[in-house]
């Protein structure tokens, strides 16, 4: 008998942290995934020059940052998800200026 309470409560708490984290935030998700797969595309091009690459890569990180802290307390309200997105459309006007900048890595 115990055993099973033990396994219900478990099995609802795996279910919980699955639905809490699919709730969080998908669409910032993918567009971060598309955004790196973009910059890898412009390295391998050659398109996006060391610098720009670097700065790039740097915004990444602090978007990951953002959302590390919005997750912290188990949910991402509104207003945080807004700001991400505003970050991570102001690194997509950089990747996009970044790759068509007429610079290519020497």
């Amino acid at each position: 008998m115990k055993f099973k309470i033990v396994l219900l409560g478990v099995v609802f708490i795996l279910g919980m942290a699955v639905t809490s984290e699919a709730q969080q935030s998908p669409r910032v998700n993918k567009t971060q995934i598309q955004q790196k797969k973009r910059i890898k595309q412009g390295i391998r091009s050659g398109e996006l020059t060391r610098a720009e690459t670097k700065r790039l890569a740097r915004q990444q990180r602090q978007i990951q940052r953002q959302k590390r802290t919005a997750k912290r307390d188990g949910q991402v309200t509104p207003r945080e998800r807004q700001r991400i997105r505003k970050s991570q459309k102001r690194a997509n006007r950089a990747i996009i200026r970044g790759k068509h900048n007429r610079r290519d890595r020497p």
